[in-house]
């Protein structure tokens, strides 16, 4: 069976709004004819708006980092590794309160978050260093 998320309806503009403009990074997308995205795509997206979000962050470009990822994210609402990262991000720019909240977000979308992703995310390690969350 093949599931799609139906209340994610994309026009292809917004399609190519969303792909990076790094060719090495480029997904295809998949579209069945009522414009709906399959779930794979989505992941790929969520995947590439992360790697794309993490060559900014190397490059110091912190601005087309939290865009990359406010753009994933305004299509793809259940991904706590794009809430994770925009909450790693958020903490370069010292904003300890908005970290915070994507880190809700992250446990809201995924409760187990900790027990699966936890040793990779450093928003979480970080929040734990500054003592905003415990363990």
């Amino acid at each position: 069976m093949i599931l799609y998320r139906s209340c994610n309806i994309l026009s292809a503009s917004t399609i190519y709004s969303l792909l990076p403009v790094c060719p090495a990074l480029l997904i295809p997308i998949h579209i069945v004819p009522n414009w709906q995205v399959h779930n794979s795509t989505w992941d790929d997206l969520a995947s590439t708006s992360n790697r794309l979000a993490s060559v900014y962050i190397n490059q110091q470009e912190l601005t087309k980092a939290i865009n990359t990822i406010d753009r994933a994210i305004s299509s793809i609402t259940d991904d706590a590794n794009l809430y994770d990262t925009k909450g790693e991000i958020l903490l370069m720019i010292n904003d300890e309160q908005g970290a915070l909240e994507m880190w809700r977000k992250v446990l809201e979308i995924e409760p187990d978050f900790v027990q699966k992703l936890g040793q990779y995310s450093k928003l979480y390690k970080q929040l734990k260093e500054k003592k905003l969350i415990e363990e």
